[in-house]
């Protein structure tokens, strides 16, 4: 199916458009500016472009003219639209590079007519292209064969002028161990780095179904293939959607194949291409073999060279990594200065390395649980006196990064080491200020304990790069990293647990409460000085005592094993005591008993805050006293007032008796 790209703002020209094309039976796809128009072009490669001069943006003339300015594009024929007044635009148009014009409103058979030439012109077109790249290639594999003693080099030329003919995504050429039943990419059209690589060919059925048949391949779709079953979704997964194999035979014994993938489904492989193929993979026998051979001998050799270097090479480095290691640890161990130790770890690892800069960082969190880096030691890469200030007045202290949108940020928020030897063009990258020193090449490494994140070694411009040997090679200088970071880290925590138990300490000691700590079976442990000041007894001879020296025997018995049964249980004791003094003096103590446990919620010891109630339980007792007599004294006056308050009553009764009676004898009142 044809695909036509219809670049249009219009939405009504477009909607008809679309349907007239469509009943034709081609594929139409749409934009609606020139912007997206080009960028469409770019990605689908249409077969045809049906192009609106006046667009909004970029206009169609821009669009025709950047289009046929590649040579990617140039051969796809655009039809320009205009309106009938638009005779300078559709001149413009045609200078551009355009291929035809159509002016509105539209003829629909005309439309369809040169529609329809100029797809056959580029079908013709692209017919004439291909069988001279085809020539063109035989050629130069034929060339190759004559003049090169590489038999790589051949190999390679033969599955490059492949991909140049045939749109591929691999192009590759496979030798076959029948006797293993191993297969090995001596050649790979995408790199010419490609040769000697292993591959299981139970991945490859394709090839499988050639060593059995010695037969051509021919897939046009790898999803109804029953041969591809097992492979599908990884198929799938990669984008391939068809595949070719070809034998290729060594003096007629079949050694390996000529696998062509690619992503096109709609159009299947026509007979050219597969007879094009075929030629190709009768000349690839002799070279393959010679390749494989001189592969195998070539490795061995090579083989046993490398190893013998590598070993002699890593012995070397390794020893001097681990003096390093060794000196930067007892350094540590007799100063106990992370700072200090950094600054040699990042100067040797820089020189180990050949790297020109980096740094060694501690990861903190913020409150909301946002990690950050800050720096133990930073390379001074000032490049102007404002960031010379800048790094010697926060470099003593470490300089805290928070932006984690940046390559040394993508190793604090996955955890895993980054290597980019293109930070120009790697989308983890955050950009850098004007001035900074060029970065070529960057190694991000995390060091971590019990899966917990420490901190971080970052190291730049190693020429070459680096790769995952160094990464490796580095694990016991990370290793050693986060061994500072955590002495350095439980160094700080036991400071602030001796300061908090100093100050706890002096809280206890200085305490107006009496403080008793025992074990769990009630001897005696510690005692604060008012404990001395109120019972009388020394704190050498309250240890290793039971509180029970203090017992007076005016609490009863069951009293103090409802204490003890209380705080057995890991409950709070609440109570008065009457308790004795060494002078046999009796003072009363308002006390709160509880249980200590440790991590594992086992009771280890008990602890007794008391305070000297003697005072207030006598003022109390006075009170109370005080309390007894005003009530006592308030009922006798409480009596003596009714008394008096009834005769009182019965006075007034009286004299208004007499009163009556006088009234009735004509006698004024008297009272």
């Amino acid at each position: 199916m044809k695909k036509i790209l219809l670049v249009e703002d219009d939405e009504k020209i477009t909607k008809a458009m679309r349907y007239v094309l469509e009943e034709e039976g081609y594929e139409v796809l749409s934009a609606g500016d020139g912007e997206s128009g080009l960028e469409q072009a770019r990605s689908a490669l249409p077969d045809l472009i049906l192009l609106d001069i006046m667009l909004p943006g970029m206009d169609g003339i821009e669009v025709c003219r950047s289009l046929k300015s590649a040579p990617l594009y140039k051969s796809i024929p655009i039809i320009m639209m205009t309106g009938l007044a638009d005779t300078e635009d559709t001149v413009k148009g045609l200078s551009a590079g355009a291929n035809d014009y159509v002016t509105k409103p539209f003829q629909i058979p005309e439309l369809l007519a040169r529609v329809k030439s100029h797809l056959t012109m580029k079908e013709l077109y692209d017919t004439v292209k291909q069988e001279e790249e085809e020539k063109s290639a035989l050629l130069n594999v034929s060339q190759s064969l004559a003049s090169t003693m590489d038999p790589h080099d051949t190999l390679y030329t033969i599955v490059l002028k492949i991909a140049e003919v045939i749109e591929v995504k691999r192009c590759s050429i496979i030798y076959v161990d029948p006797l293993n039943k191993t297969g090995v990419v001596m050649a790979s059209h995408d790199s010419k780095k490609i040769k000697q690589l292993e591959i299981n060919l139970d991945k490859y059925p394709e090839i499988q179904e050639i060593m059995e048949t010695g037969t051509p391949v021919i897939i046009n779709d790898v999803y109804t293939d029953p041969i591809l079953s097992n492979v599908r979704d990884v198929l799938n997964l990669i984008d391939i959607k068809s595949i070719m194999a070809f034998p290729v035979s060594f003096k007629d014994t079949l050694i390996g194949t000529l696998v062509l993938r690619t992503s096109r489904k709609e159009e299947q492989f026509n007979e050219r291409e597969i007879r094009f193929c075929e030629v190709i993979s009768n000349l690839a026998g002799a070279p393959l073999k010679n390749a494989y051979l001189f592969e195998v001998l070539h490795m061995e050799k090579e083989e046993e060279r490398e190893k013998r270097f590598v070993a002699e090479k890593e012995s070397v480095e390794s020893a001097k990594l681990l003096e390093v290691i060794y000196k930067i640890q007892s350094g540590f161990i007799l100063e106990a200065n992370p700072r200090h130790s950094f600054d040699a770890l990042l100067n040797n690892l820089l020189s180990l390395t050949n790297s020109e800069y980096g740094f060694i960082g501690e990861i903190l969190y913020e409150p909301d649980g946002n990690p950050y880096l800050k720096t133990q030691t930073l390379t001074n890469i000032s490049w102007s006196e404002e960031t010379n200030i800048f790094f010697k007045e926060g470099s003593p202290h470490g300089m805290e990064f928070k932006n984690l949108k940046t390559l040394f940020g993508a190793v604090i928020t996955t955890g895993k080491p980054v290597i980019s030897n293109d930070p120009s063009n790697d989308p983890r990258r955050g950009g850098l200020p004007e001035g900074h020193p060029h970065l070529n090449a960057f190694l991000g490494l995390p060091f971590s304990r019990d899966k917990k994140m420490l901190g971080m070694v970052g190291i730049a411009n190693r020429p070459g790069g680096y790769d995952e040997k160094i990464v490796d090679y580095l694990k016991p200088f990370l290793v050693t990293c986060a061994n500072i970071i955590e002495s350095y880290r439980n160094e700080e925590r036991r400071k602030e647990i001796e300061e908090q138990l100093r100050k706890l300490s002096q809280a206890v000691k200085q305490s107006p409460s009496v403080v008793v700590i025992t074990d769990t079976q009630g001897k005696i442990e510690y005692v604060n000085p008012k404990f001395t000041e109120i019972t009388g007894y020394t704190f050498e001879e309250a240890i290793g005592e039971n509180p029970s020296i203090l017992k007076s025997g005016e609490t009863p018995p069951e009293e103090y094993k409802r204490l003890w049964q209380t705080i057995t249980s890991s409950q709070e004791w609440r109570g008065t005591l009457c308790n004795k003094k060494k002078n046999g003096e009796l003072y009363w103590e308002s006390s709160s008993i509880s249980s200590i446990k440790n991590k594992y919620g086992e009771i280890t010891h008990f602890i007794a805050v008391k305070e000297d109630v003697t005072e207030l339980k006598e003022a109390h007792s006075k009170l109370k006293e005080t309390f007894i007599t005003l009530k006592d004294k308030s009922g006798r006056l409480e009596k003596f007032h009714k008394l008096t308050i009834g005769r009182e009553l019965e006075m007034v009764k009286l004299k208004e008796e007499v009163n009556a009676l006088l009234e009735r004898s004509g006698q004024p009142e008297k009272y």
